[in-house]
């Protein structure tokens, strides 16, 4: 799993400071960000950016034997 998770929390690093900007300015910075990429022209290109970056990989798949 760990190249799954290394890639996740890559994606994931920058986050904290985009979504809790430290000064006013970065603040309104943020909000004009989010309606920009929300309006109804970035809707397409904003979903497949988030399409993109949540696809992390495949799992292994471990079965599960029952309990003896």
């Amino acid at each position: 799993m760990r190249p799954i998770m290394d890639k996740s929390q890559k994606f994931a690093a920058g986050a904290g400071k985009f979504l809790v900007p430290p000064t006013d300015g970065k603040i309104r910075s943020r909000n004009r960000t989010y309606r920009i990429l929300s309006s109804k022209l970035m809707t397409g290109v904003f979903t497949k950016m988030a399409k993109k970056n949540a696809d992390t990989g495949d799992l292994k798949d471990y079965s599960v034997s029952a309990a003896a």
